[in-house]
């Protein structure tokens, strides 16, 4: 499958199949009865913008706008594999756009022409690059709602009204890049591929229990 269906769809966590993961495989989820995943996504009860969005090289994108605007803030860049593929909770009143590329992935899931969730993820990004890009948010939006995590993965949200903005990061330690993951979309989306913070909270309460077990099992 290509990158769109493989980062959106999971039950591993949004740090493990949006790319923030730590760089082993993550245990088995530690139960939370309140989390269930919806077998289908709801329609969104209004998408228009509020001051949270993705930052293009000359504007925002913001939840709302058009596929058009989507294609002139973050370009397919050259030989990149195009991506269409839905996550199955998803149904036919959604449509999704996308690319693929060493390096850099973008996904858009439109609901009636409208950009209902966009999700840009980078790997390999150098500590000052991820300083600059991280900046730029808190810089733009201020401090974030909710801040999870430290150390290998941390995860930061904002929300406004019905939206929600997430920047996850992961530190690579074999070789200190990182793995970066920035996220827009109405609640209802975001929730639907755990993109929030209780999900973020279980997602670092699995990656602190790594070492542990790896030292248990040695």
């Amino acid at each position: 499958m290509r990158w769109f269906v493989r980062t959106l769809i999971g039950a591993a966590g949004c740090a493990a199949f949006c790319g923030c993961s730590a760089p082993t495989p993550a245990p088995q989820a530690i139960s939370m009865p309140s989390i269930i995943l919806p077998k289908t996504v709801e329609a969104p009860d209004s998408l228009e913008a509020t001051r949270l969005g993705l930052i293009g090289d000359s504007d925002l994108l913001h939840v709302g706008d058009s596929l058009e605007q989507v294609e002139k803030l973050f370009p397919t860049p050259t030989g990149a594999v195009s991506v269409k593929e839905l996550p199955a909770a998803f149904g036919p009143q959604y449509e999704a756009q996308g690319y693929d590329t060493v390096g850099k992935s973008l996904g858009a899931i439109m609901f009636e022409d409208k950009l209902a969730l966009a999700m840009i993820y980078r790997s390999g990004v150098k500590a000052g690059e991820f300083a600059t890009i991280v900046k730029s948010y808190q810089d733009r939006f201020g401090p974030p709602s909710q801040k999870v995590g430290q150390g290998s993965i941390t995860y930061s949200f904002w929300e406004t009204g019905n939206q929600r903005l997430m920047v996850c990061v992961a530190i690579d330690e074999k070789n200190q890049l990182r793995n970066l993951t920035i996220s827009i979309g109405h609640q209802t989306m975001m929730d639907s591929l755990r993109m929030g913070e209780r999900y973020a909270i279980n997602d670092v309460r699995n990656a602190e229990r790594l070492p542990d077990e790896k030292r248990s099992g040695e």
